[in-house]
């Protein structure tokens, strides 16, 4: 893993507020976690990857559509990346940032 990455994590995991980080591949694959639980951390990376996959479909699904608002139209395939994914609930924030080649997942307190 670059140092950069490393990095980025160290600086996320001592942020106030933040319960573990996880950096996955593109296909997955936990790399690295700050979670101690390795069912736990396997658990995260499989159930975002999936809900990834269901949300760039329906992104590129939406910037296919014929918009009457005059936004900007995207080819099949050619939908503008993700950049962060944000999931809120009353236990925790789940934060997904695809960087580069890795995503990086957080999970923290929420702030109500």
């Amino acid at each position: 893993m670059s140092a950069d990455i490393e990095e980025m994590m160290k600086r996320v995991t001592g942020s106030d507020g933040v319960k573990g980080v996880i950096i996955m591949n593109t296909l997955g694959i936990p790399i690295r976690s700050t979670i101690e639980n390795n069912e736990e951390t396997v658990k995260y990376t499989s159930l975002i990857s999936s809900l990834l996959l269901k949300t760039e479909s329906a992104l590129n699904n939406l910037y296919t559509r014929t918009s009457s608002l005059g936004h900007r139209h995207y080819h099949h395939g050619n939908s503008p990346p993700l950049s962060v994914f944000r999931l809120r609930t009353k236990l925790h924030e789940i934060v997904v940032t695809p960087v580069r080649d890795f995503i990086m997942i957080t999970i923290q307190q929420p702030e109500f």
